[in-house]
């Protein structure tokens, strides 16, 4: 699996690290989603978005706050990921993250790992979830 870790520009971005698979890409988030990340935050994840990519995993573990506008941008990244034929997948919500999920019904949109995933260390395995309920 390779490793990319991206650099930001400022304090109020949102850190990227990047896990290339054979058969996913695995981004995990670490900062606030608010209206001042979401949009430098969706022109970011479109850029590693692209046709070939069957899975890209977003692992939210590290936002401890995500409001209205970044719930937005996860929903129009979903959006633009299935327009690509790329399947995403949100996993590792903390609670907070969860509940703003939930309580907006974008549950039945967005589609969620329901905890952190473990990585077997194989290069061509698949993802697989633990068993434990999200909400």
């Amino acid at each position: 699996m390779r490793t990319t870790e991206e650099p930001t520009g400022s304090r109020d971005d949102v850190e990227l690290s990047v896990f290339y698979g054979s058969a996913h890409t695995l981004v995990k988030l670490r900062g606030e989603i608010d209206v001042a990340t979401a949009p430098g935050l969706r022109e970011r994840l479109f850029g590693l978005l692209r046709r070939g990519s069957a899975l890209v995993i977003l692992d939210l573990s590290g936002v401890p706050f995500c409001d209205a506008s970044g719930l937005g941008m996860l929903v129009g990244s979903h959006r633009h990921a299935t327009t690509l034929g790329v399947t995403l997948r949100l996993t590792a919500l903390r609670p907070r993250v969860a509940r703003l999920v939930y309580i907006n019904g974008m549950d039945r949109v967005l589609s969620i790992y329901p905890a952190p995933l473990t990585w077997h260390g194989a290069r061509d395995r698949r993802p697989q979830p633990r068993v434990r309920a999200c909400r």
